[in-house]
């Protein structure tokens, strides 16, 4: 049965319209910030969500798990009323599963340290899970500011896929109060997102009022060097049982292949968005298998700003 709010989609993600409750109706949202090294961008994620956890609206918990920079500092000084817990213990599921831990019963959302999102977001997460939902993604913009043409031109194709159809379950997500007793503590998986949808497919809602944003990488260099670590994580989820089903690429494919047909325009950034997959899944072949635990990430959009 589909909870009351919810309605279904073409795939096994349900839709869910959220809507303002009442003041005096307002929950506190719950929210897990892990982050390592990541001093140079905290602040604009935390800044904008100070004035709402300050009033009590929103319990912020920012997890800086091995860091040798300032994040701790940093994330004190941008959101005074976070807990901010530090550990030597690197890991982005072991940080969250230590700040989870910090939060009382309830539903729980986890927010990546690098990503734009207003309070109005999260709330709309909030509500969808306090809904029913067992877990609960929003939509995500992709900010092309100073990045090259080569990644402009797969982001293009970027928006053909399917997978994006029903919202960006990943960088920003949200569990149930049932769900959170499942799923924690987490297992140290990379793709820590993809596990999560895949535990609880068939039971998410997308909430397209939760908007949120993520810089994209600047330089193809660092575009590929995400994709690896993406495609390395989804592939080390098919040793998990509990991981669910696999996705159908022949499919993806077909349908981003029509897209691109019906919108010529967009055939070059699809054209560009299969050439850089091929490329990493070929990499990946010769990886060794000590190379699963590899964190990759980007780092020309990790530029420090005033927020």
């Amino acid at each position: 049965d589909i909870p009351a709010g919810l309605s279904r989609a073409s795939s096994s993600i349900n839709v869910f319209h959220s809507r303002r409750p009442d003041a005096e109706c307002t929950m506190t949202v719950a929210v897990l910030v892990p982050a390592h090294n990541e001093s140079a961008v905290i602040a604009r994620t935390l800044a904008p969500l100070e004035a709402w956890a300050a009033s009590g609206r929103g319990r912020i918990v920012v997890i800086a798990n091995a860091c040798v920079d300032r994040t701790a500092d940093q994330a004190r000084n941008a959101c005074p009323s976070a807990t901010v817990i530090e550990t030597p213990i690197g890991g982005k599921t072991h940080a969250m599963n230590l700040g989870e831990l910090a939060l009382p019963e309830g539903p729980v959302l986890c927010l990546d340290a690098d990503l734009i999102v207003e309070p109005s977001t999260l709330e709309a997460l909030d509500r969808a899970l306090r809904a029913g939902a067992a877990a609960a993604c929003g939509r995500m913009q992709v900010n092309l500011t100073g990045t090259s043409p080569i990644t402009r031109l797969y982001y293009v194709g970027w928006r053909l896929n399917p997978y994006h159809d029903n919202g960006k379950f990943g960088g920003l997500f949200g569990v149930g109060a049932a769900a959170r007793t499942d799923l924690f503590p987490l297992p140290p998986v990379t793709a820590d997102d993809e596990y999560v949808k895949r535990l609880f497919i068939g039971q998410i809602a997308f909430v397209p009022e939760a908007v949120f944003t993520a810089r994209a990488p600047r330089r193809l260099i660092d575009l590929v060097r995400v994709r690896r670590r993406s495609c390395r994580g989804t592939r080390a989820l098919r040793n998990l049982s509990t991981a669910g089903a696999k996705p159908i690429a022949l499919r993806t494919f077909a349908v981003m292949l029509a897209r691109g047909a019906q919108n010529p325009s967009c055939m070059p950034g699809l054209i560009v968005f299969l050439l850089i997959n091929a490329l990493v899944r070929f990499q990946l072949l010769f990886e060794p298998a000590t190379a699963e635990q590899n964190w990759e990430r980007d780092e020309s959009s990790r530029i420090s700003e005033r927020c």
